[in-house]
């Protein structure tokens, strides 16, 4: 079976939705996700970065970093295929309900 762009982008929007209810994304901050080429030797890769603020002059700014920092869960690393990176993401969102079924872990 092949992964499409919109499977993996559900898979992003899964694990998104997981680090959101857990509280692991700090205010003012937002997940990036990197697309890769196995052909050019790029990873596929999600990193932790600011939001930008866009102040009342129309200045730009990053107070919390406009660098790529680690996530949430799990390393920035996911593959370098759209299926790895769907795979390596749908493993952590169910690592995350498979610690909520065995009562490790409350997202109340």
């Amino acid at each position: 079976m092949t992964t499409t762009a919109a499977d993996l982008k559900i898979a992003q929007r899964l694990y998104a939705g997981v680090c959101e209810d857990l509280g692991l994304i700090p205010e003012g901050m937002h997940l990036t996700f990197s697309t890769g080429s196995k052909l050019y030797g790029i990873a596929y890769r999600v990193a932790l970065t600011g939001d930008r603020v866009t102040a009342a002059d129309g200045t730009t700014s990053y107070p919390k970093g406009s660098g790529h920092g680690r996530p949430p869960l799990g390393s920035d690393f996911l593959g370098m295929t759209k299926a790895e990176a769907e795979r390596a993401l749908r493993e952590r969102v169910d690592t995350v309900y498979s610690l909520i079924a065995a009562d490790l872990l409350d997202l109340t």
